[in-house]
Formats: structure tokens, sequence, C-alpha cells
């Protein structure tokens, strides 16, 4: 019941704080000793949290995507629902992202993905590869190039679609 009322929340007009929060929760789900139990109730946020991963915000998007990559870690069932939504074409669109934190957490969740070859196909038909090239490529502007935390991400998950 709690998962749905968080769920009722997201979607409603509450403030960015309140959803801002609701993401910090669901990534302290995590810490729980149950750790499945905890990661199966919060799949009813997938949704939601997709819908807050779109946004322009940059801390709202960083944080739904971590509270995404919590709830399907080790869930097939939350990642299937994932990729039904539309996690492919997200997770490209945010490949483009200027900001390290959305850009960093968007790799790991593509990498939480990108386990099974029917998702890496997926990710494949939306330009994903060809955009972890560029990223590995870097930006061509002096003193203006990912971190090394973008880096590792990038060549891990760039690792798994060989």
């Amino acid at each position: 019941m709690y998962p749905k009322f968080l769920t009722r929340l997201l979607t409603s007009p509450a403030s960015d704080e309140l959803k801002l929060t609701i993401c910090r929760i669901v990534l302290k789900g995590d810490k729980q000793e149950e750790k499945t139990a905890e990661v199966n109730k919060y799949a009813v946020l997938v949704g939601p949290l997709m819908e807050l991963y779109k946004t322009s915000l940059p801390k709202m998007a960083t944080l739904a995507c971590a509270a995404l990559i919590n709830v399907s870690l080790g869930n097939k069932e939350t990642k299937q629902q994932l990729m039904n939504d539309g996690a492919a074409q997200i997770i490209s669109q945010r490949l483009d992202s200027k900001d390290e934190p959305v850009l960093l957490n968007t790799l790991m969740l593509a990498r939480n993905l990108s386990i099974t070859g029917n998702y890496r196909r997926a990710l494949t038909m939306y330009n994903v590869v060809e955009k972890l090239i560029g990223i590995l490529v870097g930006t061509g502007i002096p003193d203006a190039d990912y971190s090394p935390k973008i880096k590792l991400a990038n060549t891990q998950l760039l690792s798994s679609f060989c």
C-alpha cells in the first residue's frame, strides 16, 4: 500500500521537493535487509520514476534514474517493465546530457539493462553504441573532457556490446 501511495504522490501535481524526497526514499529502500522484497515492492513506481527521469531538471532526473537503478537491480520483471516503458529511447536521449550526474546515472542504468541480449539490441536500435563511442572519443574541447568516472562507466558499458 505504501508504494502505491508514493506512486500517487509522484503522479500528482506535488512539489518538486516532495518528488525528490520520494526518489530518496526509494534509494534508501536498497539498504534494507530484505533487498529483493524491498525492490519488488517499489516496482509500481517505475512508470512515475520514468516520467521524472525525462524532466529537464538535472537533480530530478539524476535521482529518478538512481531510483530506477535500485528498483531494477537484479529484478528481471522490473527491467522488462523499464524496457516496455521506453527506457532505451530515454537512455539514448540522456546520453546527450551535459550534466555529469545525469550522464553517469544514465550510463549505470544502461549497464544494468545491457546484461540481456534483447535489451542490448533495443539500446542499439536507438544509437546508444554510437553515442558511447562519441563519449569515448571525448568532447574535442580542451579542458572540457569527461571525468574519469564517466569514462570508466562508459567503457564498462561499451564493453558489454562487444
